[in-house]
């Protein structure tokens, strides 16, 4: 009985280091559930695209040409998601099958019991190429940006534990079905960006209730320090006053979370309403180092509490590795932690059987597994954004990765599909920064040289994309560019934690008495 009262008081009076926090409630809306009814009659053409939801809802609201009652007719069909127009409607085979227009994609979801102050997002992998959500028949989102996740706040259209019709109405304009990433679309008197002909929900879906006070993200930044990794921390504070919390951030090995090779708890951080950044280098001396021969894998865990009252945990996986280009003018080689590694890779497009344009698990795996056996130790996403399940078994397997948003072709006379396309890579940076199997961004494939006022955007875009993840390296292109001079355009690129945006190519080091740099007026 006294040891009781003992362990009792303990944990009466540190409650921060005797208890985990809980995991936040996930509910898996992927998979099985969803019904689709293709719209003939909308007439897509015709409607004004927008940026924002705040844009959106100035025009009326597009509901079903047949009425909302369709949706839960006997005229939908019964499908999955991730999933795409054409697996379940294509009569055709090939690209005159190709569906283009309106559908819609429809389940019920069930809202759990919420506590004051909680909120629920809805989370979307992937659509393409207009979504427009809706809950119970209000619009709560609008996305124009496709292959790149976004997250609605759902919490002022539903009620704690009541049962929800989630309606979501894709509009596909079209796009191409072969290696083409430069066939603008064209929509009224807008255009977006090229894009595989493929239109659906393409990604997983998801439902997720944080407290008022949650951790937003998690990025893991590699340093040259290989066993050292920047924990990025983004917590938001939607209390609408400034909240103290305590964090506790725990680094374990993947497979085996009883080996911890990093811990440290902060007391008392004050963290504004809204958004808050915090920077946590996490030095590991002990980690074991990922590489393409040997990829260990770690989870971050980051925990909030508020006194005794727990608030959220999040975790992020990664590893500790650095990858870089060493010897720049003198003797230029590439190195994987501290290594010499001869980049042995070749090109995936990304249209895959079944749907068109996302794997299934099976897939994602076998062409790692594939690559690897043909004795390959990288892969390109070539003219088309990397496939975050594919990432996902790189980074377990051990298979480097070379990163193209696809269809990154800016036109000055295009304002609109340039504001989508800088949104793109932005999200495709957030989304995939923390893949140790990432290495390389590269903006397009066989650009061309551009004219100054389109390479101004191309390099803001690169310099956003930094500042975002200072990590890697960002190139402007693959190849094809080619100038008179030293300033070859496609020579262009940003260095690992460098600011500056070179243009001159390792072997026109010395020709060029150094480094040639273009940064100055952008």
């Amino acid at each position: 009985m006294k040891k009781s009262i003992i362990a009792i008081a303990f944990l009466l009076l540190c409650p921060f280091y005797g208890v985990r926090a809980q995991e936040r409630p996930f509910f898996d809306l992927s998979g099985k559930g969803w019904h689709l009814w293709q719209d003939k009659n909308a007439a897509w053409q015709t409607e004004d695209i927008y940026l924002t939801l705040e844009e959106a809802r100035k025009s009326p609201v597009i509901v079903p040409t047949a009425g909302w009652d369709i949706l839960t007719s006997a005229q939908t069909l019964s499908v999955q998601v991730p999933g795409t127009a054409e697996e379940y409607l294509q009569t055709q085979s090939g690209p005159e099958g190709d569906i283009t227009g309106v559908t819609w994609w429809s389940r019920t979801m069930d809202i759990p019991v919420l506590k004051k102050g909680q909120k629920v997002f809805l989370n979307f992998g992937s659509i393409r190429s207009r979504a427009e959500i809706f809950i119970n028949q209000r619009l709560v989102d609008y996305q124009i940006v496709d292959n790149v996740p976004f997250e609605t706040d759902i919490t002022p259209y539903i009620k704690s534990g009541e049962q929800v019709q989630l309606a979501v109405r894709i509009t596909d304009a079209g796009g191409n079905h072969d290696w083409r990433d430069y066939r603008t679309i064209p929509w009224g008197d807008k255009m977006l960006p090229p894009g595989h002909g493929f239109g659906g929900i393409i990604g997983k879906v998801s439902m997720k209730v944080c407290n008022s006070v949650y951790v937003a993200d998690i990025y893991m930044q590699n340093t040259p320090q290989i066993t050292t990794a920047n924990a990025i921390l983004t917590l938001q504070n939607e209390k609408g006053k400034t909240a103290k919390q305590d964090l506790r951030i725990t680094v374990y090995e993947w497979k085996n979370k009883e080996k911890i090779v990093y811990s440290k708890e902060i007391k008392g951080i004050s963290l504004n309403k809204g958004m808050n950044e915090l920077k946590i280098p996490v030095s590991a001396p002990d980690a074991k180092l990922w590489s393409v021969d040997d990829p260990n894998l770690y989870v971050c865990e980051v925990e909030l509490s508020e006194g005794q009252n727990w608030v959220d945990k999040d975790s992020r996986r990664f590893g500790f590795r650095w990858f870089e280009a060493s010897g720049i003018g003198d003797d230029a080689v590439f190195r994987l932690n501290g290594k010499r590694i001869m980049l042995r890779s070749a090109i995936s497009w990304s249209f895959w059987p079944v749907n068109g344009i996302f794997p299934s698990e099976e897939l994602a795996e076998r062409q790692i597994r594939i690559a690897k056996e043909l004795g390959l130790n990288m892969l390109n996403f070539h003219r088309f954004i990397g496939n975050t399940d594919v990432m996902n078994y790189a980074d377990e397997l051990g298979l480097l990765y070379f990163e193209e948003p696809g269809g990154f072709r800016l036109d000055v006379r295009q304002p609109f599909m340039n504001a989508v396309l800088h949104e793109k890579v932005i999200r495709m940076v957030k989304r995939d920064r923390s893949h140790p199997c990432l290495v390389i961004y590269n903006m397009m494939n066989e650009s061309g040289n551009a004219a100054p006022e389109k390479l101004e955007l191309e390099i803001q875009a690169m310099k956003d994309m930094r500042v975002l993840d200072p990590s890697r390296l960002i190139l402007r292109t693959s190849a094809w560019a080619k100038g008179d001079d030293i300033e070859d355009q496609a020579k262009i690129h940003i260095r690992p934690y460098d600011e500056k945006v070179y243009w001159s190519g390792w072997y026109d080091y010395h020709r060029a008495g150094g480094p040639a740099v273009w940064n100055e007026g952008l």
